[in-house]
This record gives structure tokens, sequence and C-alpha cells, in this order.
């Protein structure tokens, strides 16, 4: 499957779509009952955002960030689109130019729309893919590492590790991520948020530390010879998307976040993918 070809099939409908939301707004517009036909419009563009961006709004969790802002988009262009033919349907004989330019305006911004639901075609393709999209079943045996979530969480253990290294204890869970000690050697932001949930550019971050482990003394030992350190999980994927977010271990993402499991990393520094419970 090409998802690439079927998004910009998909893309293609939706401006089909918006061209024909003008032509009922045009035809709302004409009607002789003014006051039931803006009642009509007014409830359509409720039903709009309703469906397409709550609806987007609702799998974020699951798809990202990148669903809602398509989401938005699209009930934008849909809306702008309905006002535009209605008040075009309005003024179909007023020789004004300047209320003729205003649903040549509405469409516009509406074909603005679309193009940027466009614009985050390749990102929104990207998050289509990790989730399994077009990809045959046989290849969702094991967690899904394409966006590197693996690799950040290797980039923190290197900070929780120097940060042991310089206070013999591991940091307070409040501002875990906040501890110079910590995110110094961490170097870039990024690398605290699970990519398959974040931008990385956001404030959603979807990792969170093993609260029970809080400023724990580790008595000259490093960070990876604590008792059952292969045993006890550290950083893990969390439903939780606020930054310094901690608990016991309750937040795992059910189903997981990669192919139906969560990446969790332990005290020894390794990292497995394991199913919900």
């Amino acid at each position: 499957m090409n998802i690439e070809a079927i998004f910009w099939a998909v893309l293609a409908v939706f401006t089909v779509a918006a061209a024909g939301v003008f032509g009922i707004g045009f035809r709302l517009g004409r009607t002789k009952s003014e006051k039931g036909a803006g009642v009509g419009v007014g409830i359509a563009i409720l039903v709009i955002m309703a469906v397409f961006f709550g609806g987007a709004k609702a799998l974020e969790g699951k798809v990202g960030p990148l669903i809602t802002y398509e989401g938005a988009w699209f009930s934008s262009a849909l809306n702008f689109a309905l006002v535009g033919g209605y008040i075009a349907g309005k003024i179909r004989s007023d020789a004004s130019a300047s209320k003729r330019a205003l649903p040549v305006l509405c469409g516009v911004i509406a074909l603005a729309s679309l193009y940027m639901m466009g614009a985050r075609l390749h990102q929104f393709v990207d998050v289509l893919q990790t989730l399994g999209v077009g990809k045959a079943r046989t290849k969702l045996a094991g967690p899904d590492t394409s966006l590197n979530c693996r690799k950040s969480l290797a980039e923190v253990y290197k900070g929780f590790k120097h940060y042991a290294e310089l206070n013999d204890a591991l940091p307070p869970a409040a501002k875990w991520i906040d501890e110079e000690d910590l995110r110094g050697q961490v170097q870039a932001d990024e690398w605290f948020h699970c990519p398959t949930v974040s931008t990385r550019k956001d404030d959603k971050y979807g990792y969170a530390y093993n609260d029970a482990l809080a400023g724990r003394k580790l008595n000259g030992k490093a960070l990876k010879d604590m008792p059952d350190a292969a045993k006890t999980p550290l950083v893990f994927d969390s439903t939780a998307p606020a930054k310094n977010a901690h608990d016991p271990v309750t937040s795992l993402p059910k189903p997981g976040r990669h192919g139906g499991k969560n990446n969790i990393l332990y005290c020894d520094g390794h990292i497995e993918a394991v199913a919900p419970k």
C-alpha cells in the first residue's frame, strides 16, 4: 500500500468536498427563509468542528499531535467554504465589489487550510507508518523503533548515570528533567520527548520516571550495579504528557505505544519492549 499516494487522493477528495460544501452554503444563502438558513449554517459549523476537530483530538493520544493539526485545518477549510458559499448566495444580485470580495476571501482561506494539511503530509505519513498502516501484520511482531524512541531512552540514561556519579543518588522526582546534573549530559531537550506522541518541539513529553527510586542513595555503587538494576524500571513510556511526569510505573499506555508494547528503560541501562498487562 502506498500511503502517500492514498493521502494525496484523500486530499483531492477533501478539496472536492470543500467545493461541495461551498455549493451547499450557496443554496442556503439563496433560500427565502433567512433565519432558518442562518441557523442551519451555524449548526453545520458546530457539527463540522465536533466531527473533524473533536474526532482528531480524541485520537491524539494514539496517533500524536499531527492528527489534531490535520483535523483543525480540514474543519477550518469546510467551515470557511460553507460560510463563503452562504455569503455568495445572499449577495448574488448585489453589485457591490466589497461584498462580493467576502466569499472570495473565504474561499481563499479554505484553500489555504487544505494547503496546510498537505504541508504536513510527510510528517503525518511517518506517524501512520509508525502505527503500522500500510505494513503487513507480520512486521508488527516487535516494537516499532522507526522514530528512535529507544535511542531517546538511551540518551536519557546517560543523564541518570551522570547524575548518579556526581551525587551518589538518584534525582528527586518533582523536577527530574530539570536537574542540571542530569539534563546537562543529555544535552538536547528533544531526547526527553517520546517521538511517537510529540513533535519534539511541543510540550508533550510522554516519558515518566519511576518515583519509587527518587532520591535513593547508591552508597558508592554505579547505577547499573544497584540491587535488582536489571529488573527495576527507571524511565518508561507513559500516558502522562507533562514534563517531569513520575509515578510508580502505573501510567504505561494500554495498548502499548510501539507495536502493542511499551519501551521501558531499566536501571542497568538496557531497554525492553514490554506488553501491558
